[in-house]
């Protein structure tokens, strides 16, 4: 009898594994002369299910799907010109990476009737693909977030991550000046939907190339909002408030005052929904950032750098945050951002296990407690002066 059901729990086993088997699937799509296409949207979905995902060729018509479940699945693409493709694909054996055959599109009369974004509102030069936004791709209130989710080949995760063509977006803009030192989620969850104008999406090869015009190595991808002119001298905010079940609670506000140059933010926030106003993962800005990070743990461990401590259960966090920028002169300007986010967390494991000995009739019970409580601050601080160094050349002309 035990050998008939560790039998059957070896196959539930098994059949458990290759259900959740992951692969990676890519692909080129070309031409009909055989040249690469760039810039085609890419959709995978599978079979009888919700889920979509969308990507964006490269510039040589390479397209990759990352983690994705090994089984039935369908793959869409559209460019504007050429005959939407749509083809069935069985990823149930697949091995770890599967390369699709090189896909050729035809020409055709397409116009991305099935994204959202209209083909014209779409513009693509050199390393930037700029989306005009319009009234019809928001409701009111909607932030920049909400925006984003709706432009062909830029993904939003729930914690606010943004992908854009399959590659993370690590840096934010606006109008070309960073806003927050950089941070991605509070320039897209602050700023509202009805200021912008346009979204870019940069292929950033650093400060060094944009000076020099030399592009060396992989780029970054950055996210630059561009506001409506006469949103460049305004004062807008949002506040938040909400209570529910099992004493949870959320509070935030943000207020910001654009006067041209002049740009003066605050945002702060205070709730036990584990909501996070920063991302401390990664050090965006430029010269002069400083972070630090503690981490005080008691009866557990607790995170390193950059992140919240322990990530299991619900905490109490308070964040805090100021922005500012200003032109000082012609020649001189400014920026620079404070972050400060505290969190404390408890965790409380119970663990409870039966064992049953060869007298059928005998079991042993365990119960196991643990508490962890962890308090993690985070703090970012950068500053930045811009100078313009105005050369004048002088000819002096000599003659007899």
């Amino acid at each position: 009898m035990n050998k008939i059901l560790f039998a059957l729990l070896a196959l539930f086993v098994f059949f458990n594994v290759q259900a959740q088997k992951k692969i990676n699937v890519a692909g080129i799509v070309k031409i009909e002369d055989g040249k690469a296409l760039a810039k085609a949207t890419v959709k995978l979905f599978f079979i009888g299910e919700k889920d979509t995902l969308k990507t964006i060729t490269t510039e040589k018509g390479v397209y990759t799907f990352k983690n994705v479940d090994a089984k039935k699945a369908e793959i869409e693409i559209s460019h504007v010109g050429y005959k939407k493709f749509a083809d069935k694909f069985d990823f149930t054996n697949a091995d770890e990476n599967e390369i699709n055959n090189d896909i050729v599109m035809t020409s055709g009369n397409n116009m991305l009737e099935t994204v959202t974004v209209e083909s014209s509102k779409i513009s693509i030069k050199e390393d930037t693909i700029s989306y005009r936004i319009d009234s019809t791709m928001y409701r009111k209130n909607d932030n920049v977030e909400q925006v984003l989710k709706q432009l062909p080949g830029v993904e939003v995760d729930k914690d606010g991550k943004v992908t854009a063509q399959g590659k993370e977006v690590t840096k934010v803009k606006v109008n070309g000046k960073e806003f927050f030192g950089g941070d991605v989620k509070t320039a897209t969850r602050q700023i509202n939907a009805d200021m912008v104008d346009k979204i870019q999406i940069v292929d950033d090869y650093g400060d060094q190339a944009a000076f020099t015009g030399v592009k060396d190595g992989d780029p970054t991808k950055t996210l630059n909002i561009q506001l409506k002119k006469d949103k460049n001298k305004t004062s807008f905010g949002n506040s938040t408030v909400g209570i529910g079940t099992e004493k949870r609670y959320l509070g935030s506000v943000s207020l910001s005052f654009f006067n041209n140059a002049q740009q003066i933010s605050f945002t702060g926030n205070l709730n036990n929904i584990n909501s996070n106003t920063f991302d401390f993962s990664r050090l965006p800005g430029g010269m002069g950032a400083i972070a630090g990070s503690m981490v005080r743990s008691f009866g557990g461990s607790a995170g390193g750098f950059g992140g919240f401590g322990n990530s299991d259960g619900v905490g109490d966090t308070k964040t805090l945050g100021i922005n500012y920028r200003d032109e000082w002169s012609k020649t001189l300007s400014v920026n620079g951002s404070y972050s400060f986010s505290k969190k404390n967390i408890t965790t409380i494991n119970d663990i409870y296990s039966q064992n049953i000995t060869n007298n059928i009739d005998s079991s042993i019970f365990n119960k196991q407690t643990s508490t962890d409580y962890a308090i993690t601050d985070n703090h970012r601080f950068s500053f930045n002066v811009e100078y313009k160094i105005e050369l004048s050349i002088l000819f002096v002309i000599f003659w007899e």
